[in-house]
């Protein structure tokens, strides 16, 4: 699900669990984190 050789700026640690929650396929909670700066690592980003 990550590309090869991808880097990204430092990103927020609350930004990790919408990743996470979009990797195993679930909907996250409602929280303050943001899938959104960590997109470009993914090879298939989140709809």
């Amino acid at each position: 699900a990550f590309r090869a050789g991808a880097t990204l700026p430092a990103f927020d640690n609350v930004d990790v669990y919408p990743l996470l929650a979009h990797l195993i396929g679930i909907e996250p909670a409602a929280n303050d984190g943001d899938i959104a700066p960590l997109l470009p690592a993914l090879v298939s980003p989140a709809p």
